[in-house]
């Protein structure tokens, strides 16, 4: 089997395409979670079921292993505390270079995933998808605006209190601009991806090359892009009434 990452013939390993530390808190203490759809057709359902696949060697899972463990710690386990701002939480002193390539890994092994969760993410018929493969290859984050990413932590209550979710990401265009959408346990990740990004009006929200990171409570301009999402995602993922 080819590594999807090193395109070498490798024995790949059952990786994650969404990290496992973003899984964690959808768990019950047997390890099970709920499946449930916006379909009325589909019931939902008790499973063990992770978004994993056979996708990279060993070596490929260590690497982005460890830019996964670094997030983790930064945004969960308070490896350090941001500043707090009315219109967004700032975290400083952030390793540009391993938080822009887990960055990167997120959309990109959802890009190369044949897991139907992840069918509406695909960079395949442009260029994008072997340039992101060989920037995390020969690990090159590349410029703060390439592929950058708006993280929202959401100001509304409501909202925030959906933690224990995931939704199957989508595409979204704002203005002439192209990108993709994950909800991942509360905390929303949009990528932009089109070419031109050096000219996004935005592009000071992305991560910044002196490890300024900024999360953002809300934006108007993706407001309503939040609540097409909580209208009409079709996949949730959800540890809510296991045990009813």
């Amino acid at each position: 089997m080819i590594c999807k990452l090193c395109l070498k013939e490798a024995t790949l390993r059952d990786s994650h395409i969404v990290p496992k530390f973003m899984h964690r808190p959808l768990w019950d203490e047997n390890g099970r979670l709920i499946k449930t759809s916006t379909d009325p057709s589909i019931s939902p359902k008790i499973t063990q079921e992770q978004l994993k696949q056979d996708l990279l060697c060993g070596d490929c899972e260590q690497k982005i292993g460890r830019w996964e463990t670094y997030a983790r710690d930064l945004m969960f386990r308070n490896a350090s505390s941001p500043e707090v701002y009315e219109n967004a939480m700032i975290f400083h002193g952030v390793d540009y270079k391993k938080f822009k390539l887990f960055q990167l890994s997120l959309l990109w092994r959802a890009s190369v995933s044949s897991l139907t969760f992840f069918k509406n993410v695909d960079l395949s018929a442009s260029p994008h998808q072997e340039r992101i493969r060989s920037m995390l290859y020969n690990e090159e984050p590349g410029k703060s605006h390439e592929y950058g990413c708006l993280i929202i932590f959401p100001k509304d209550k409501n909202i925030r209190k959906i933690i224990d979710v995931i939704i199957e990401p989508d595409e979204f265009r704002f203005d002439t601009y192209r990108g993709y959408k994950f909800c991942l346990n509360g905390i929303y990740w949009h990528f932009i991806t089109s070419s031109h990004t050096g000219r996004f009006l935005f592009k000071n929200a992305f991560l910044q090359e002196d490890g300024t990171l900024p999360l953002l409570p809300d934006f108007n301009f993706i407001k309503d892009e939040y609540e097409k999402l909580y209208r009409a995602h079709l996949v949730r993922i959800s540890t809510h009434n296991l045990n009813k």
